[in-house]
């Protein structure tokens, strides 16, 4: 399993990060993030439209499901689930 982390400069004094999975889809052509507490789930054609997707969308998630605070997010990428549906 490899960690990929990503986080705002804003938002280096706040609470711990919410943890997103993602794992790559080859079947579908396509990356998956998923968060069950924020919750969030999206998907995108390369691991980068995807963080950046989730950063895009986040923040709105957040506001709706009443999370306050700062948001953190540290992504973790699941090599060995990619291994294994390839």
């Amino acid at each position: 399993m490899s960690a990929y982390a990503t986080s705002r400069p804003e938002s280096m004094a706040s609470p711990a990060p919410f943890i997103v999975q993602v794992i790559h889809d080859p079947q579908a052509g396509c990356w998956i993030a998923t968060n069950d507490e924020l919750p969030v789930a999206t998907e995108a054609a390369t691991l980068e439209e995807l963080i950046e997707r989730v950063w895009k969308i986040a923040p709105e998630i957040a506001e709706l499901n009443q999370i306050g605070g700062v948001l953190r997010l540290r992504f973790v990428v699941d090599t060995e689930a990619a291994a294994r549906n390839g």
